[in-house]
């Protein structure tokens, strides 16, 4: 008599209870990424380890991936929070280095003008152009036109590239100040940076004030 077959192992059992883990991991999945990420790994790890006996793989996969994801959202909203302020900080005083740039050199060119007349023109120039930046071509003044004012030829000043700032001079002759004005962000608020100077000992002496105003 020929000994019988082996009878076959008995098939697995399916899984008798969810990974309670899995659950809570999707569950905090929507409401706080971090939790429901660990949540779901260790689920994920829990199904995996009992051989089939614990269900729930699927749903700690699926947190895991939106717990990825609402992390990763979490992580660019910080980033932008910080980083769009900074930008806009940083336009706001590049719009702002022109002002200083420009009196800075109307600085010298008074300056090199009173070594040679002993005095500052005397005379003035309302804001220039005339007409606020704000209606030119990008919100920027392009009127070269606007500096054959006596005053800015006796300074030699001109600006020969779109801007966004006007400005003003007026002298005694022994004292002098010069203004730029600029809508920065064509609302209505006007800053202004101010330039002082004055003849002390034959030689001339300045003072940059501002900037004032808001925009």
């Amino acid at each position: 008599m020929q000994p019988s077959a082996p009878l076959p192992p008995p098939p697995p059992l399916g899984p008798t209870r969810t990974s309670g883990m899995a659950i809570a991991g999707f569950v905090c999945s929507f409401f706080c990424g971090l939790l429901g990420l660990i949540f779901s790994i260790l689920g994920r790890n829990e199904c995996k380890r009992s051989n089939g006996t614990v269900g729930g793989e699927g749903l700690a996969l699926a947190g895991i991936i939106i717990s990825s994801i609402s992390l990763a959202l979490s992580v660019i909203g910080i980033a932008a929070s910080i980083a769009i302020p900074a930008f806009m900080e940083y336009q706001i005083h590049s719009k702002r280095t022109e002002a200083e740039l420009q009196l800075r050199r109307i600085e010298r060119n008074a300056k090199a003008y009173v070594t040679a007349n002993g005095a500052f023109p005397r005379m003035s120039a309302p804001l220039t152009p005339s007409t606020t930046c704000c209606e030119g071509p990008g919100h920027k003044c392009n009127d070269m036109s606007a500096w054959t004012v006596p005053a800015w030829q006796e300074l030699d000043f001109q600006i020969d590239e779109p801007h966004r700032f006007r400005y003003e001079y007026q002298s005694t002759g022994t004292e002098m100040t010069v203004r730029a004005v600029g809508d920065l962000d064509c609302d209505g608020n006007t800053v202004t940076h101010e330039l002082r100077g004055r003849i002390q000992d034959g030689n001339a002496v300045f003072e940059r004030l501002g900037p004032t105003g808001s925009d």
